[in-house]
């Protein structure tokens, strides 16, 4: 997919469109009870604002809880959002605008969440629905990328690409240029060993991962955001800027 977008095989990219359907699951009534003996309950919160025990809060529900994840978008975007930022590195985030519907339940997460970006010569467009392109509509999770020569549509493990009209799912002329990885495990051990960077490093990782979390922050405060990405801060808004961070507990604040 990268190989075939730094090809140049559909243009210039200008739109990206990704997707994630799915509602989160309804959680509820919250049932308070005493942690197990097993779970270390304070640990486990870490600089998280306290609550008292609950399953729902806790293992794989955890993550449509506002203190410590942001649900089915936050969870997904990394795994759709990579592709776009390995093959195309958008550069100066200038506006998000979301908008979207709280679960239902106890969780407080993303119903359902649209956001919008503008980056320099790039729109990215997130939806909790397929998009209204060729092809979305059989995918669960997909990126479609918008060229001016063409098109190209992908999920986990199949891809489309439209040029001048014409479909099909590779274009032999490019050349296979990117090492494959061995996993994402021995790239790990790998990178220990060698002490070098893994495919998938933090730095990469971070401005990645970032817009996500502008567009949770656009979707809670309900209206368009405008971000300086040299200061990575919102533009004369003070409110939005405190949800970029968050006081940590106190037995916790030392980190």
């Amino acid at each position: 997919m990268v190989e075939l977008i730094r090809s140049g095989a559909i243009g210039n990219v200008h739109t990206v469109r990704l997707w994630k359907t799915g509602p989160p699951p309804v959680l509820g009534p919250a049932n308070y009870q005493e942690p197990p003996s097993s779970l270390n309950w304070d640990f486990w919160l870490g600089p998280a604002p306290y609550s008292k025990y609950t399953p729902e809060r806790c293992h794989f529900t955890y993550r449509y809880f506002l203190d410590y994840s942001g649900g089915i978008y936050q969870d997904f975007w990394c795994h759709i959002a990579d592709v776009v930022w390995w093959a195309l590195n958008p550069q100066n985030l200038t506006t998000v605008r979301a908008k979207g519907e709280v679960s239902e339940g106890i969780g407080n997460t993303p119903k359902w969440i649209d956001v919008d970006y503008q980056f320099e010569n790039l729109k990215i467009h997130w939806t909790s629905a397929p998009p209204n392109v060729p092809g979305a509509a059989n995918r669960g999770i997909g990126a479609y990328f918008e060229g001016d020569k063409g098109t190209l549509l992908c999920d986990y493990n199949t891809r489309e690409i439209n040029v001048g009209g014409v479909l099909m799912n590779d274009i032999e002329s490019v050349p296979l240029s990117i090492p494959r990885s061995p996993g994402h495990q021995q790239n790990f051990v790998n990178a220990v060993k060698s002490r070098t960077q893994p495919e998938s490093n933090l730095e990469y990782a971070r401005q990645m991962t970032l817009p996500m979390h502008l567009g949770l922050i656009s979707w809670r405060l309900g209206r368009e955001l405008h971000w300086n990405a040299k200061r990575e801060k919102f533009r004369h808004d003070g409110e939005a800027n405190g949800l970029l961070s968050r006081e940590y507990r106190k037995a916790w604040d030392w980190i």
